[in-house]
Order: C-alpha cells, then sequence, then structure tokens
C-alpha cells in the first residue's frame, strides 16, 4: 500500500482497530470508482497520491506516498479513502472536482482530478479554509465546557444551571 498514514499513537491495540475501520471504510469507498477497462499506468497513480499527499498535509496529517511501480490493475482502499476526504474537501471548499469518483474510467479523470488537487494544494484560500475548519473541531460544543466571560457572574451561571 503506497499511501499510508504515520502513525503517532503507537499501542498495537489501538492501531489495530484504527486500522480494521480505515480498512473498511476504504473498501466501502472502493466500490464507487468502478474497475477500469485497461490497469492505471503506476505514474499516473504516483502523481495521484503525491497530490493526495500534499492536500491531507493541509489538513495537519502526515502521509507516506511510495511511488507505484508498473500498472495498477485498482485503487487501492487507502488511496481511495483518502482520495474521497480530499474531495469533500474541495466540495465543502467550493470547488468540487470537476470529475467524480464514479466517473473514472481511466487515466485521463486520474490526470484531471491530480491537476484539480494540486491546484487546491497550492491555494492560499483553500488552507486558510481547512485552518478554519480545523479550528471549529477543536472549538468547544458543550456549553459547560465555554470559558466564562470575565464579567459574568458566577452566581448567575449557577443560578441557571439549577
Amino acid at each position: 500500500m503506497p499511501l499510508k498514514e504515520k502513525m503517532k499513537d503507537n499501542r498495537a491495540d489501538v492501531v489495530i482497530v484504527a486500522e480494521q475501520a480505515d480498512d473498511l471504510l476504504g473498501d466501502t469507498l472502493s466500490d464507487l470508482i468502478p474497475t477500469p477497462e485497461k490497469p492505471y499506468k503506476g505514474q499516473v497513480v504516483t502523481q495521484l497520491a503525491e497530490a493526495i499527499r500534499k492536500v491531507v498535509a493541509l489538513m495537519d496529517r502526515e502521509l507516506d506516498a511510495r511511488p507505484y511501480k508498473g500498472p495498477v490493475p485498482e485503487l487501492d482502499p487507502d488511496l481511495v479513502r483518502y482520495l474521497a476526504a480530499t474531495l469533500e474537501a474541495a466540495a465543502d471548499f467550493g470547488k468540487p472536482s470537476p470529475v467524480s469518483p464514479e466517473q473514472v474510467r481511466g487515466d485521463n479523470e486520474l490526470i484531471v482530478i491530480t491537476e484539480h488537487l494540486l491546484r487546491l494544494a497550492a491555494d492560499r484560500d483553500f488552507r486558510e479554509f481547512l485552518d478554519e475548519e480545523l479550528d471549529e473541531e477543536v472549538a468547544f460544543d458543550d456549553e459547560d465546557m465555554v470559558p466564562m466571560d470575565e464579567e459574568e457572574d458566577i452566581d448567575a451561571m449557577l443560578m441557571r444551571r439549577l
């Protein structure tokens, strides 16, 4: 599998469960992309993996992308999983891919997606959009966890909770 996330948590049980969930998700998403009539060129899939790696790096995730050697009969589940995540981020940003995964029939469609992802990886507005998304995820959802304003009275807060 040429595209693999670098794991920061080395606990074997956590890694095994995470990899099983990733495999299940990847297998499910792989069904979205039809098997090509002839294998993809290794260089085309390598370039796609590198474009995905660049976009995922903007999401504060680090991937290892190793080259594909020789023809690729179908895209591996990890590649498809990260491709789906990057295309979803692009669509959320307002710049969906000109080719959806369901439309991929061969190298040409992968090249179009690769070019799209490379443009996004270099787009400063996209980078800022992803930073905003990450900040929102870190923000507190629960009212109890929101830091109090200095002006808010502790007694009023306690009364409201009763």
